[in-house]
Parts: structure tokens; C-alpha cells; sequence
């Protein structure tokens, strides 16, 4: 009876390890499990389908813009009670005893518009970079600081409507870089 359970045992079974018999670790093998079957609600059909990533890059522009002109309004609500705008911010230091610690700072946002020749002047930027509000000039004149809010409602209108998509997509295309004076030998070449 002994040697009829072995074998049972060795059926029953999977050896992974081929050593001597001392060696060898029994697994015992999985069942598979029964294929779950859904059934759909009425009205509807299974399908597969892989799901899509990508963002339209045109309004992911717009809206990183409205974020940042929506910013720039509460630089300006702070800049007329005479206050600075800071943003909380996370940072990565090391403390005394040499661990890494998350710390809270502040950031000041620099303000879009500036005062020059008697009035202020207001700009939107994509990222560092100054979009042209009307294809030529890059900047909008304004007698007071009051006015400087509904400039940049403007602006956000202008964004949302699809007004400014051409001059953000050239402030977001890359420029290849050259070293200096390669050009120059380029076109001696």
C-alpha cells in the first residue's frame, strides 16, 4: 500500500530540482481555474480596446496657458494690495544630522507686466518665452495698474478661443542649437 501512495504522490506532483532523490523539492501543481464568462448588460458589446494616451497637443497648450494667465491674476490681486504672490513649494534637503528631509519653501511668481513710460505694459508668456499677442508686438499698454486685470482677461478669452494657438505653437517649437560660429562655417562650406 506504501508504494501504491508513492506513486500516487509523484503523479500529484511536479519535481523542479533533478538532483538525487534527497535533493528534489516537491511543488504541487495549480489547477487552472475556470475561464470567468461575462455576461454583458442588454444593449451592450464586449469589445476589446487598447486605451488612448495621447492628449491633443494644441489643448494642453491652451490650457497650461489659462493656468498660467489665471496665476498671473492673483499676482496682480496681490500686487494691488502690495503683497507678494508665493506658491508652496516641496523640496528634497538634507537636515543636520545629514538626512534627507521634505521641506516646505515659497516661491515668489514673477509678475507678466511691468511699469515703463508712464503706464504698464502686459505680457503673455509660454514658459520662458513671450508670445507675440498680435503677431507683431509682444506687449500690451495699459494707463493703470487697475487695467492690467482685464488685459489678462483678454488674454485668457483669447487663449480659450483659439486666438493664440499659432504663437504658442512657435514659442513651443525647439530651435536647433548651433554652436557659435558654426553657422557661420556652415555657410562658407
Amino acid at each position: 500500500a506504501a508504494l501504491h501512495d508513492a506513486g500516487n504522490r509523484r503523479r500529484r506532483l511536479r519535481h523542479y530540482n533533478h538532483g538525487s532523490g534527497e535533493n528534489r523539492r516537491p511543488v504541487t501543481t495549480a489547477e487552472p481555474r475556470p475561464k470567468s464568462k461575462v455576461t454583458p448588460a442588454p444593449g451592450t458589446l464586449p469589445k476589446s480596446v487598447t486605451r488612448s494616451t495621447t492628449r491633443d497637443p494644441v489643448l494642453a497648450r491652451r490650457d497650461k496657458l489659462v493656468t498660467a494667465l489665471k496665476e498671473q491674476q492673483l499676482v496682480h490681486a496681490g500686487v494691488l494690495k502690495g503683497e507678494d504672490h508665493l506658491i508652496e513649494r516641496h523640496k528634497w534637503m538634507n537636515n543636520e544630522q545629514g538626512e534627507r528631509v521634505l521641506v516646505k519653501t515659497n516661491r515668489r511668481v514673477r509678475p507678466w507686466f511691468f511699469e515703463q513710460d508712464g503706464g504698464w505694459y502686459v505680457q503673455s508668456r509660454y514658459g520662458a518665452r513671450v508670445i507675440a499677442a498680435d503677431g507683431r508686438n509682444n506687449a500690451v499698454f495699459v494707463k493703470s495698474l487697475k487695467d492690467v486685470g482685464a488685459v489678462l482677461e483678454a488674454f485668457i478669452a483669447a487663449t480659450q478661443g483659439g486666438e493664440l494657438d499659432a504663437a504658442m505653437a512657435q514659442a513651443a517649437e525647439r530651435k536647433p542649437r548651433t554652436k557659435p560660429g558654426a553657422a557661420k562655417a556652415a555657410a562658407n562650406a
